[in-house]
């Protein structure tokens, strides 16, 4: 039968700054010539765009 080990660190994950589409405009911007562009419902596209600008510290 198998034992189960649990640790004394809890990890947390945010979800919103691991997603899928995030990712996927983070490798065109790394692509010569090319331009993300966020498709979808206002507030996902909207958080994902100030995620960016944070990050590199200038406006998408």
């Amino acid at each position: 039968m198998a034992e189960i080990i649990t640790g004394e660190r809890r990890a947390a994950i945010d979800p919103l700054k691991f997603s899928q589409p995030l990712g996927a405009a983070l490798v065109f911007l790394g692509l010569a010539d090319s331009l993300p562009i966020m498709h979808g419902s206002q507030g996902c596209a909207s958080f994902a765009k100030a995620l960016l600008t944070r990050h590199f510290n200038e406006p998408i």
